[in-house]
Order: structure tokens, then C-alpha cells, then sequence
């Protein structure tokens, strides 16, 4: 096992143990991350620089999978979470931050890919 663990790539060995053996960082990773959006939707607007530095990877290789441009990417990220502001009071806590912000970005993705 560890010769196994040992060949894989690193980004592939720490989303293993991530997904594996560090289930409860994850999960409290998500409820501090929805305990910012609370906050947010309270009109904290002092929590969206740790909000956008826990999710901006996500946004941008999620945009940038679709555009395949990176400098389009970097604008449709300012645009995606202009829109998640925009629109943060229809979020609803029960679904995934991360997941509801990228179904975002891939929309604004997808619209800007079909131009």
C-alpha cells in the first residue's frame, strides 16, 4: 500500500486523503464556510475575502475547463461572484456553497463558450 501511495502524484494522494481519512477537516471546512455565507447573507460583507480565498480555485478551474482561456476565466470569476452577491439571499443552506457557486461559474461559462 504505501508503494502504491508513494508513485501516486501528490495532488492525487492529497485528494485521496482528503476524501479518505480527513472526512472531518472537510466537514468542518463546509460548516465554517456556511457559517461565512450566514454571515454574508446578514450583510457581513467583511466574510467574502475568506469566502473568495476558500473557493477561487474551484471557480476558476471550473470556468477555465469550459473556456479554456485563461485571462476569459479571470473575468468570469469577478463576474461569478458578482452574481453570487447579487443573488446570495436565494441561497438556501441546506445545499452546498461550493456546489450552488459553481453551477454559477459553469452557467457564465457555458453562456460565454456559445457567443
Amino acid at each position: 500500500m504505501d508503494q502504491f501511495v508513494n508513485s501516486l502524484p501528490t495532488s492525487i494522494y492529497m485528494k485521496r486523503l482528503i476524501k479518505y481519512n480527513c472526512n472531518e477537516v472537510v466537514q468542518m471546512a463546509h460548516q465554517e464556510l456556511n457559517q461565512l455565507v450566514k454571515n454574508l447573507q446578514n450583510g457581513d460583507m467583511s466574510v467574502f475575502d475568506e469566502i473568495y480565498h476558500a473557493t477561487k480555485g474551484l471557480v476558476y478551474h471550473t470556468i477555465l475547463s469550459v473556456i479554456k482561456d485563461r485571462s476569459l476565466a479571470e473575468d468570469l470569476m469577478q463576474d461569478t461572484y458578482l452574481k453570487a452577491l447579487d443573488s446570495i439571499h436565494s441561497f438556501k443552506p441546506r445545499y452546498s456553497f461550493q456546489s450552488w457557486l459553481v453551477r454559477i461559474a459553469k452557467n457564465l461559462a457555458i453562456n460565454e463558450y456559445n457567443r
